[in-house]
């Protein structure tokens, strides 16, 4: 019994031949690349002169060997890809398989040189407006041995993507490989590297524009694994510390510390308004910047509260004569920094004033 493999990137066509008495079987299995069949596929059967996709005008084909019963064209696979006709022995016919509602695969099948044939030569390709698979110079005894023992190099990829990698031999190497959907980008290089068989198309897959590669509104690229700083966004209070020919190396930048307390009506003279060691390492700045310190009836006399780390005066709030009736700031006069360590004490004390009351703080330090 002789055999005809056929492989195509979506599917592979198990097709076997043999002689009747009076006409030739064809006979096979439809699969998926997985192996799993592919059933109810349109198979339709041509003189090798037609034409188009499905191909026109279509063989007489037949249920048994005596080729005495019509079987009406197209031929259909059955629920598990199997299918079988007979034909007169001719000169060579065209069997496609419809793969898909948008894939047809076309191959020539002639009785009397069935090993040596090539799969589709220029012209017949030219006439069925379709593109080549491959042309394959085959003398072996079954054309998938032979193909498979030509593969020395690696075929990586989805089947139904791109296939890349080498391929080499002598005897039955392959010589020409186009894309099989329109639309592809095919190619040949010198060593033989099979590229893109045209999936891009038939997927719909559009590849990144490398024009947008670490570009604004584009995407990340990647510097030695790691993204580029210029691809990061900008963060508020975040400094770079190092940077290295492989990582850059990121921590917050200044934090603030807040104290705060209030006192809840009138303050009497030596009032202590706020005393607490510090949680954390801090300098409060010269100027007292960003601390507050506010009653809410303001004073009648000028009020001062002296400001202290650890028993030492760094600092003092004054509220002016003449604030009584209306809410009121004092002024903060810090001459220089002063640095807390952890567990100091800041404190604050004063008051005495007679309409003073309803005092809030916020002593603030950094780190």
């Amino acid at each position: 019994m002789r055999k005809l493999w056929a492989v195509g990137i979506l599917v592979a066509l198990l097709s076997v031949g043999s002689f009747a008495s009076s006409g030739f079987s064809i006979n096979g299995q439809v699969v998926n690349t997985y192996g799993v069949p592919v059933p109810f596929a349109p198979i339709t059967i041509c003189p090798s002169t037609a034409v188009g996709v499905p191909c026109t005008p279509t063989a007489t084909i037949y249920s048994d060997p005596a080729l005495l019963n019509v079987v009406t064209a197209p031929v259909a696979a059955d629920q598990y890809g199997n299918y079988s006709f007979f034909v007169p022995t001719g000169p060579g016919y065209i069997v496609q398989i419809q793969a898909s509602s948008t894939v047809v695969y076309s191959y020539l099948w002639a009785a009397a040189t069935i090993y040596s044939t090539q799969l589709l030569d220029s012209a017949t390709l030219a006439r069925l407006g379709v593109a080549n698979v491959f042309t394959q110079a085959q003398t072996a005894p079954t054309f998938i041995g032979a193909f498979t023992g030509n593969l020395t190099g690696n075929v990586t990829g989805n089947v139904t993507g791109n296939v890349t990698g080498n391929c080499s031999g002598t005897a039955g190497s392959i010589t020409t490989i186009n894309p099989i959907v329109t639309g592809g980008t095919g190619a040949n290089t010198a060593g033989g590297a099979l590229t893109n068989l045209g999936a891009q198309a038939a997927l719909g897959f559009t590849p990144e524009n490398v024009a947008n590669k670490n570009a604004t509104s584009g995407y990340a690229g990647l510097s030695s694994g790691f993204l580029s700083p210029a691809q990061l966004p900008a963060l508020s209070g975040v400094v770079q510390t190092t940077a290295g020919s492989t990582a850059t190396s990121y921590v917050l930048g200044t934090r603030t510390y807040d104290v705060g307390t209030s006192w809840n009506g009138l303050v009497p003279a030596a009032a202590e308004l706020l005393y607490f060691p510090v949680g954390q390492a801090i300098t409060v700045p010269s100027g007292c910047t960003g601390s507050y310190v506010t009653a809410k009836i303001g004073a009648t006399a000028t009020a001062t509260f002296t400001l202290y780390r650890n028993g030492t005066s760094f600092g003092t709030a004054t509220f002016a004569s003449g604030g009584a009736g209306s809410t009121q700031a004092a002024t903060l006069t810090c001459a220089t920094a002063t640095t807390f360590a952890v567990n100091d004490v800041v404190e604050i004390t004063g008051g005495g004033d007679v309409t003073l009351a309803t005092v809030g703080v916020r002593l603030r330090g950094s780190y």
